[in-house]
């Protein structure tokens, strides 16, 4: 009993030494280290007893008392229990998962005391600051191939529903402070819907669905219950006691062999308004400070550029340039958003195509225009383009036409088909087939001349008209035109018809009977 009470003291001492150190360099592209999915369930690779019951730290009590006390936990306190699962944990992160354990307490000195008052703010456990070390590390640009993002892990929709801005500017899942609000507002609806944090935190790895189902499923809101079965994951499984015992270590690394432990300095700035959209490499100038010290600050910020159309944004500074910064705002340049096109979706159109014809990712598309979805666009939408940094525009738009005879027929070239010749001349395939009814699509040969354009004009398409200075002819749009088709009807350069007629060639919309002015 007199080694319980020892260890019991030593493990809620929780002390930790801030010591100021370098950031550990490390790569914002890179995995976060490690992740445990990855290693496998330890129920495999290390056999324990699952029906076993756990134990508080050294009881030598009945499990009877155990649970009664587990059941009378407050709100404020996350019990500790230690059984083989954590005991598994323990010693792998004392063994080979030691090295990444380091980095995580070195790394934890700089976030921890933000996330504690932010959790002590919101009437949460501080100790739910170690859920954000297994998540990733107290990593910001940590990512998963489930596309979760940042310290707390956020998936696209959890963070937005949360309040989390994620577009082609700014990733606010990346941001510290504002994730850990989100994660502590979504940590106190799964606490209040599962009245206890084993369960809070397997939902929080899950989701909530998985662990209510789990609960209505085997009858029973135990999590070590639940996890001796198969419906939930290894991973969630393991979540629970990698949680518990990060914990245990973390508040007492010396206890576990982890000495001589460089902590980072706490993270501190100001935050100054910041309402239109400059580049760091402009206020890192003014400050007279370095762009990777603005970047370790505003992990956030994706291009470089604080955002357009964010009023409210706030940008994070080093401490005590505040005056400086607002003194110099108004005269430093907004950034040019130059390279964004727009386009108009056509029928049968995918964002992957969409995409690969601009030399851009479909994600980047759809997050730059906020689609919930890479396979909700529709015929007719416009779509803003961001065209990769240093590729000038003209790259990706179509600056000739395609190559035609004058009778109005298309050389077919290795690789054609209907499909790419209708999008070539901004068509449909069902209006190609149309202008060649004796042509089978999968019988296409390179060399072979495919119509693409209707029949002849008739006299009433085009009329004369006499202005005070020129004589203008007009032309009425029929079902099935373009601009380009129209331009080879009538013998013209396709620029010049647009031109005339105050339209942009590459998307300009033609409707049935609209009247376009030409000259001869």
């Amino acid at each position: 009993m007199h080694f319980l009470l020892l260890f019991l003291a030593a493990f809620l001492s929780g002390c930790m030494p801030t010591q100021p150190t370098t950031v550990s360099e490390y790569n914002p592209n890179a995995r976060p280290e490690p992740y445990f999915e990855s290693l496998g369930t330890l129920d495999d690779s290390l056999p324990y007893d699952q029906t076993a019951s756990p134990q508080i730290i050294g009881a030598e009590v009945e499990s009877e008392i155990v649970q009664e006390k587990l059941t009378e936990v407050p709100k404020e306190e996350i019990p500790i229990v230690v059984n083989r699962q954590v005991e598994k944990w323990l010693a792998y992160f004392q063994g080979s998962g030691r090295k990444y354990f380091e980095i995580w307490l070195s790394r934890s000195g700089r976030y921890i005391p933000m996330m504690r008052e932010i959790l002590q703010e919101n009437g949460l456990p501080e100790d739910l600051v170690y859920l954000s070390m297994i998540e990733s590390g107290f990593h910001p640009y940590a990512h998963s191939k489930a596309r979760a993002v940042g310290q707390w892990q956020f998936i696209y929709h959890t963070g937005v529903r949360y309040g989390l801005k994620v577009d082609w500017w700014i990733d606010e899942r990346r941001d510290p402070e504002k994730s850990t609000i989100a994660a502590a507002q979504y940590l106190k609806d799964l606490y209040d819907e599962f009245q206890h944090w084993y369960l809070a935190a397997a939902g929080y790895n899950a989701g909530e669905g998985k662990i209510s189902r789990a609960i209505k499923r085997y009858n029973t809101d135990d999590f070590w219950e639940i996890s001796k079965y198969r419906y939930i994951k290894p991973e969630t499984k393991n979540y629970v006691p990698k949680l518990i015992a990060a914990a245990m270590i973390a508040k007492n690394p010396e206890s576990y062999g982890f000495t001589n432990i460089e902590f980072q300095s706490p993270l501190i700035y100001d935050k100054v308004p910041a309402p239109k959209p400059v580049e760091l490499k402009v206020i890192a100038n003014s400050l007279n400070i370095s762009v990777d010290e603005l970047r370790s600050l505003n992990p956030e910020l994706v291009r470089d550029v604080t955002p357009p159309k964010y009023p409210n944004y706030e940008l994070k500074i080093p401490v005590g340039l505040k005056g400086v910064f607002l003194a110099k705002y108004d005269l430093m340049p907004e950034y040019e958003i130059k390279d964004i096109i727009t386009h108009r979706v056509r029928s049968g159109e995918a964002l992957s195509v969409i995409a690969k014809k601009y030399g851009v990712s479909a994600y980047k598309i759809a997050s730059f225009n906020n689609l919930p979805s890479q396979n909700k666009i529709r015929a007719g939408q416009s779509l803003k383009i961001p065209i990769p940094d240093g590729r000038p525009v003209k790259t990706y738009r179509q600056t000739s036409e395609p190559s035609v005879v004058r009778n109005g027929a298309y050389t077919v070239r290795s690789g054609d088909s209907f499909w790419s010749i209708s999008r070539k001349f901004n068509l449909t395939v069902s209006q190609l087939k149309r202008m060649n009814p004796s042509q089978r699509p999968d019988r296409l040969q390179p060399g072979q001349k495919i119509n693409i354009s209707s029949s002849d004009i008739s006299n009433s398409d085009v009329q004369a008209r006499t202005t005070d200075n020129s004589e203008w002819k007009f032309y009425r749009v029929r079902n099935g035109d373009n601009l380009w088709v129209i331009s080879k009807r009538l013998g013209l350069a396709l620029a010049d018809l647009a031109k005339w007629n105050n339209l942009n060639p590459k998307t300009a919309v033609l409707h049935p009977g609209k009247q376009l002015r030409f000259k001869s």
